[in-house]
């Protein structure tokens, strides 16, 4: 979730191009979507406690990705 904050922000713009790529084209791993599904949930549950999470809006920019990658890993797992 880290490097895939990275690409979102707005320095690294260039990079979206890239990482679209990435995930249609080379990105394969079947089981990435429950982990990523976890954590996400993890620092929703936290944030909504009203808990300290520093990584959250980080994450929250980078969603559109995260999601990319839940779905991509999602399709691959069940075919």
């Amino acid at each position: 979730i880290y490097i895939i904050g990275l690409i979102a922000d707005r320095k690294f713009q260039h990079f979206n191009t890239v990482l679209e790529a990435y995930i249609k084209q080379h990105f394969s791993a079947t089981l990435a979507y429950k982990k990523l599904m976890s954590v996400l949930k993890r620092y929703l549950d936290v944030s909504s406690r009203g808990e300290q999470c520093e990584p959250i809006l980080r994450t929250l920019k980078a969603l559109e990705y995260i999601f990319k990658f839940i779905v991509r890993s999602r399709m691959l797992y069940s075919q």
